[in-house]
């Protein structure tokens, strides 16, 4: 005779935690920003306004409407995902108005035990920033943002360049025009001279 199987169960019931029980909030002027494509979803302190949670689009003109109700509202503190690269924008207009902006990786709001299910994404970033758990990730100041950009603007079209001449001598190899036989370098001064001699004369080579 086989012994029923006995499915035991846990004594201690998984408790969730809630944050305003263990923990105080150290800054109340915050927001939060669930950053998507074409919308973005603010929440600040129901203390601060009724209408304590927004959404705005994602043009420009939205994102300076968004820092000017932040202004309203005195908020001193803005924490928002970094979603791909659409945060980028949002950051530059809240940093150049004077806000604290905190840029937080994306999975650590999801990693964070006690939220309750019916709780949007901008109002738990606004929660998480409110009791000072949100770590913010390193971004550089603006001056060195230009030059990175600069230097990675530089540095495509170097790459370019160089696809674009290997296209250019498979190019000269179709028409059977040797001038890789006779110059080393076609793009150094003297190759260019030659292909632009080349193009500006209608006799073939």
């Amino acid at each position: 005779m086989k012994k029923s199987e006995t499915k035991i169960k846990s004594s201690k019931a998984s408790k969730k935690v809630n944050l305003s029980d263990e923990l105080t909030k150290v800054r109340l002027k915050v927001a939060g920003v669930d950053i998507a494509n074409n919308i973005h979803y603010t929440a600040v302190s129901p203390h601060l306004t009724k209408d304590n949670i927004r959404n705005f689009g994602a043009f420009t003109a939205d994102l300076h409407r968004m820092a000017d109700w932040f202004s309203e509202l005195g908020i001193e503190s803005v924490a928002m995902e970094a979603t791909g690269i659409y945060w980028q924008s949002l950051y530059e207009i809240l940093e150049d108005r004077g806000f604290d902006v905190v840029l937080v990786n994306a999975r650590y709001p999801k990693n964070v035990s006690g939220r309750k299910s019916d709780v949007s994404d901008c109002s738990w970033i606004h929660t998480l920033h409110s009791y000072g758990l949100l770590p913010a990730s390193f971004i550089p100041t603006q001056d060195v943002r230009e030059f990175r950009t600069y230097v990675r603007q530089r540095q495509q079209l170097t790459k370019q360049k160089v696809q674009h001449m290997q296209h250019v001598g498979k190019a000269l190899q179709l028409m059977n025009v040797k001038i890789q036989n006779v110059i080393s370098d076609i793009e150094g001064k003297l190759g260019m001279k030659v292909i632009r001699a080349m193009q500006q004369e209608s006799t073939p080579v």
